[in-house]
């Protein structure tokens, strides 16, 4: 069925502004690319213990989308604890995902492999959410381990 009315912030009398909509204004206003928006505790992490932080309220913009943890809100993230011995890297990531009928974001741990050497970063998964991939990781933070001890979590954004 054609449009026969493209306004979007506009009264029309039916609810017809889409989160796609929204995302695009963001997107192509705002920038296209991944950002921690200077809000609230803009996300700062705290190390609870050698296997638990906790991200502080603030806002994210990921390719358009707005997502965020409410101002007086945090989100706790539980790390595998890390093996004597052996080094390991582990992200902190805000995960996009579409089913097709839901989307949501979620903030999560990439796990690293553990190494007797130098560690290296998971890879995160990469999509390009304004021409339709259903997944998208924003790296946060890199949180290092020498053994079980949590030595270093460094913002990425």
């Amino acid at each position: 069925m054609p449009l026969t009315n493209y306004i979007v912030t506009g009264h029309t009398g039916e609810a017809h502004i889409t989160a796609d909509d929204v995302r695009t204004f963001n997107a192509y206003t705002l920038g296209t690319a991944d950002y921690v928006i200077k809000s609230n505790d803009v996300l700062a992490l705290s190390i609870i213990n050698n296997h638990t932080v906790r991200l502080g309220s603030g806002d994210i913009l990921m390719q358009g989308i707005h997502a965020r943890i409410p101002h007086g809100y945090t989100e706790q993230i539980d790390l595998s604890l890390g093996t004597a011995g052996y080094n390991r890297i582990d992200l902190i990531v805000a995960r996009y995902e579409n089913t097709g009928t839901i989307e949501k974001v979620t903030f999560e741990v990439l796990e690293g492999d553990s190494t007797a050497g130098e560690p290296e970063a998971p890879t995160p998964q990469t999509g390009d959410i304004l021409h339709g991939d259903v997944a998208h990781e924003m790296p946060l933070y890199k949180v290092t381990f020498d053994g079980n001890v949590i030595t270093g979590a460094e913002p990425l954004y």
